[in-house]
């Protein structure tokens, strides 16, 4: 059927400057190759491109300045179906489509997204060479999700240096992916002082450095900036919250983060999920376990995280039947279970000293949900038996 439906496009005549080409519906219907065939023949096509509808994709610039600026569902299907390489091949098709920036981004990306961050960077590479523009773009969507890893931070810092050259430093958003290259690549002081160095900063700034603290074990650091925040008079939004919260968790700050839950509330932002969520957490872990069993319980609709949470808070704190009590609760509610709530009953279990039940629990994991159990429920296994003196049982 498709086939005949490329017959009968073959075989219409040449369309007027009022008509409209039907390749696109033919293109979210061909294999790869066959839209490559048709859409040559369009760019090859007599008729000025500009005379056609761009709905039709009558040119590939238009089409690659929807996918990097206005990404419509069109358009993400066609690079879902292509691979850059079949991208390359439709540039080819006209020279000068290898003169845009918005081509270069565009197909940049798809190869870093595509996991061929070498290829991507052959293509910056390139683009220098012909004198092509970059801009935030380029650096932003493109390059810097491939540079996020201990041994691309000579990368980074090149990149870096090569927007403090083109002006782009100032760009806000550029230095905050900056500071996110220089935190996850293990350089603290790098993106301190970068961040130091940012004149005007924005909220985006301010969040981007909380955040990778937190992730970083750094949380006195992140208690710290939100202080500083409050100082300048800057409002903190959920992400700002999130960071803070996971570090009074970490660090045993209840007190500050009393204070976060009631700006929450100021903020109107009770309802966010991942803050109850950080909240409960944060409580259990300061050992405030009444707290955040309210919090728990107020929660209209659980899934497996919070009831993760809240079960690990009462292991932690030796609360082993409680842990044990809502994890059944949990499978009543037919909440489909992970390899970490696991971990958290088989360590409430083993403060319990209830041997039988850990065992049995985590011979269910494989037997019964399919899980394959790893070095973390072994340990706990092993803690559960020596504590109840059965460590012979081991072997």
């Amino acid at each position: 059927m498709e086939y005949s439906a490329e017959r009968a496009f073959q075989s219409r005549p040449i369309p007027t400057c009022h008509d409209t080409l039907p390749p696109n519906a033919l293109v979210r219907r061909h294999p790869q190759a066959l839209y490559l065939s048709l859409y040559s023949q369009v760019l090859r096509h007599p008729l000025a491109p500009s005379s056609w509808h761009t709905d039709a994709l009558s040119s590939h610039q238009v089409w690659f300045s929807i996918r990097a600026f206005c990404p419509n569902r069109l358009s993400l299907y066609v690079m879902q179906v292509m691979s850059p390489d079949i991208a390359c091949k439709l540039l080819d098709e006209s020279p000068k489509s290898w003169e845009l920036t918005v081509c270069y981004n565009a197909l940049i990306s798809e190869y870093v997204q595509d996991s061929q961050f070498s290829n991507g960077l052959h293509l910056f590479r390139e683009m220098r060479s012909r004198g092509v523009a970059f801009n935030a773009v380029t650096i932003l969507g493109i390059l810097v999700l491939g540079s996020t890893v201990p041994t691309h931070l000579d990368l980074g810092m090149s990149l870096h240096c090569l927007t403090v050259k083109c002006g782009l430093n100032s760009d806000l958003a550029v230095a905050n992916c900056f500071l996110t290259i220089y935190m996850r690549c293990g350089s603290v002081i790098l993106a301190r002082n970068l961040f130091v160095e940012i004149t005007r900063k924005g909220l985006i700034n301010w969040n981007a450095m909380v955040s990778e603290y937190a992730q970083n074990g750094l949380g006195t650091g992140v208690l710290n900036l939100y202080r500083d925040m409050e100082l300048l008079g800057m409002q903190p939004d959920a992400v700002t919250f999130l960071g803070v919260l996971s570090s009074c968790a970490n660090l045993g700050a209840q007190k500050v983060g009393i204070e976060v839950e009631k700006k929450i509330e100021h903020y109107e932002l009770g309802c966010n999920w991942f803050l109850k969520n950080a909240l409960i957490s944060m409580y259990a872990r300061c050992g405030n376990l009444a707290r955040a069993r309210t919090i728990f319980d107020k929660m209209p609709k659980k899934n497996l995280v919070p009831w993760t949470t809240i079960i690990s808070g009462y292991g932690m704190h030796r609360h082993g039947e409680i842990a044990v009590k809502l994890f059944d609760d949990m499978i009543r509610e037919g909440i489909q279970l992970d390899k970490t709530v696991f971990v958290s009953v088989l360590s409430a279990r083993s403060h319990a000293g209830v041997t039988n039940r850990g065992i049995d629990y985590f011979d269910s994991m494989e037997q019964d949900y399919g899980l394959k159990s790893g070095s973390e429920h072994y340990s706990w296994v092993v803690d559960l038996l020596d504590r109840a003196g059965q460590l012979q049982l081991v072997n």
